[in-house]
């Protein structure tokens, strides 16, 4: 789960993120299309879910860094 503040991309699930917005320490990201349309991100947190609950759990986790 990302957000895009400023132009810059944060990675709202990364461990360890600060609740607050430090342009010194943001990591920086590549956007990439492909020729079907996707867009991916690169070197995001990847979580794997298997529940509505780890849904829940990750959306409340990601509310609480942005």
């Amino acid at each position: 789960m990302l957000e895009i503040y400023n132009e810059s991309i944060r990675d709202l699930l990364a461990p360890g993120r600060p609740n607050s917005f430090d342009m010194t320490t943001s990591k920086q990201y590549t956007i990439k299309h492909d020729s079907h349309g996707n867009t991916t991100v690169s070197d995001l947190t990847i979580i794997d879910v298997f529940s509505i609950a780890d849904v829940t759990n990750l959306l409340e986790k990601a509310s609480h860094s942005r």
